[in-house]
């Protein structure tokens, strides 16, 4: 085996993230200070994904797991790989190698039948081209590392499992060969290991102009630092533009987005858009507006729902990924002079929330009047579902399927528009612009983070951070549903003014 005693260059991660930005990679090396904090919600997908990862080890028990003790200890998780494998051991756990000066640390190692076998974990159901990219790597690295792999996998989890009584780790994961895929790539890798050792030591930063890269395959954690120069409102903001086209308008001096050149096709959504800019005030379609709030009827029910969106799932019935609601709230308001009375649901830790839930929602819904939301794919989705699996309840759920008013179309298509949304249509910058005065909850940042806080709070033991996680998640969809209601109050006073 061909041992590299040198410190590590390059890991897989950052070899993957010079191959979507050569900038990108020269930062990480050298800047490190100004790369952008880690979002909540990356964070958690991040322990999601090392949760899922030990689980995956299950598959292959009895393993010796060869992890650096600490992220300076590499070289000697290096040793450790290598003297495992010296004494015989058969299943390695976060098997460490390096080569060229380029680290790897593969998830699981098997030796079957006297050969080695590599299987990475995902805790995604779908392969992309990213996670073959990654694979390859690996691969490159072992093999010349002077192991010789019979395959590679990646062990994804399986969409159509449906846990029962216990977790059945062979049908939660699929393991899917890669090896062929991989060879497509190790030609290329050499040469490719060598650029990037030479950029990373470079003395200038590379000039390497924002673009599709800053957002494809990932988000960079750069754009701050990138993006630093890009007018408040430009040209990347316009509505409905194809990536490709305004980053051309943009590399060809027409940055901000009043700079447009008269004669450039703009379609309808993009003149209100730029024609909201120059007046600097709204723009509400007359006839959009009343046609939408005709179909209200009081009373009127805010409501929003959470749900989990579980890797692994917890409750019987359920598979990997299946939205399974565990939150609600609603504004109920009796008629036009009634004021705003608040209710809410949570389900209760470690019990499967689907028929509290539902039972709980049809009791604080009953009788008439209009159930509006914003965007509701998520809610109907989450009520279709629950009618199959309680087909008892059948046609009261029905009943609010009917009900129910989506005024997210009128922002979707520029319908109403402000200044301050540029590209963004979420309910809160929507009722941000119409003056909705909130403090954002700086625990549960969106609907994501509220799903992973969940999740989380099921193998939860401590009582006070159990009660605290519980009460921000309350306020969160609190301050989503009186959102929603100070939105239609701002389109009802609207309507007035056009009707009258």
């Amino acid at each position: 085996m061909a041992v590299d005693s040198e410190r590590h260059i390059l890991s897989k991660s950052t070899f993957l993230r010079g191959m979507q930005c050569e900038k990108s990679l020269y930062l990480y090396k050298n800047n490190y200070a100004l790369k952008d904090p880690i979002p909540p919600a990356t964070q958690l997908l991040f322990n999601r994904g090392h949760k899922v990862g030990e689980l995956a080890q299950q598959l292959f028990p009895c393993g010796v797991d060869s992890s650096p003790s600490s992220r300076y200890k590499y070289r000697d998780a290096v040793a450790k790989t290598a003297a495992l494998i010296n004494e015989g051991v058969e299943i390695i756990y976060e098997a460490c190698f390096q080569h060229d000066q380029v680290l790897v640390i593969l998830d699981i190692l098997v030796k079957k039948d006297g050969q080695w076998y590599g299987y990475e974990v995902k805790s995604s159901a779908k392969i992309t081209p990213v996670y073959v990219m990654d694979a390859a790597v690996q691969y490159h690295v072992i093999t010349q590392y002077g192991i010789d792999l019979k395959d590679i996998s990646l062990i994804t989890l399986n969409r159509d499992y449906q846990l029962q009584d216990t977790l059945a780790l062979n049908k939660l994961f699929k393991i899917t060969s890669v090896f062929d895929k991989v060879q497509e790539y190790q030609d290329t890798f050499k040469d490719k290991i060598a650029e990037f050792k030479a950029l990373i030591f470079n003395n200038e930063i590379p000039n390497v102009a924002i673009g599709n890269q800053c957002s494809s395959p990932y988000d960079c954690d750069f754009k701050g630092y990138c993006w630093k120069d890009v007018p408040n409102y430009s040209v990347l903001d316009l509505i409905n533009g194809g990536r490709e086209v305004l980053f051309e308008l943009y590399h060809d001096g027409v940055k901000n987005i009043l700079d447009i050149p008269e004669s450039y096709p703009l379609s309808k959504e993009q003149q209100i858009q730029v024609q909201v800019l120059k007046e600097g005030s709204s723009y509400v379609d007359k006839t959009a507006t009343v046609t939408l709030l005709e179909k209200v009827n009081y009373p009127v029910f805010f409501t929003d729902f959470e749900v989990l969106s579980m890797a692994v799932p917890l409750f019987k019935g359920t598979g990997p990924f299946e939205p399974i609601p565990f939150q609600y709230s609603l504004h109920k308001k009796e008629d036009s002079n009634a004021d705003l009375v608040h209710q809410e649901f949570i389900a209760e830790v470690g019990i499967d929330p689907r028929e509290s839930f539902l039972t709980q929602f049809l009791k604080t819904t009953e009788g008439e009047g209009s159930i509006v939301i914003y965007d509701y794919q998520l809610e109907r989705l989450v009520l279709k579902k629950l009618k199959a699996i309680f087909p008892e309840f059948k046609s009261e759920i029905d009943n609010r399927l009917a009900r129910m008013v989506d005024v997210f179309p009128l922002f979707k298509a520029q319908k109403v528009y402000f200044p301050e949304l540029k590209k963004s249509n979420s309910l809160l910058e929507v009722a941000k612009a119409m003056g909705y005065d909130y403090t954002p909850n700086e625990e549960v940042m969106n609907g994501r983070v509220a799903a992973f806080l969940f999740e989380n709070l099921q193998t939860e033991t401590d009582i006070f951070k159990l009660a605290e996680t519980r009460e921000n998640l309350l306020a969160y969809c609190k301050n989503d549903t009186a959102a929603l209601a100070h939105i239609f109050e701002w389109l009802s006073k609207e309507r007035l003014e056009i009707t009258g």
